[in-house]
């Protein structure tokens, strides 16, 4: 499904930033793109892994 309106996309960014922490603690390696507001702890890594 893709979000349509800017207050659909706003708040699927939300909702997707929110799994961000869950995700780096089960230790599965997503860009973090700057385009969301990740939570608490999330680390931008580069392909390899490596924080940028």
């Amino acid at each position: 499904m893709v979000a349509s309106r800017p207050q659909g996309r706003r708040s699927f960014l939300q909702r997707l930033g929110a799994l961000g922490p869950h995700w780096t603690a089960a230790g599965v390696n997503f860009y973090a793109t700057p385009k969301v507001a990740w939570g608490e702890g999330v680390v931008a890594t580069d392909l390899n892994g490596v924080p940028v």
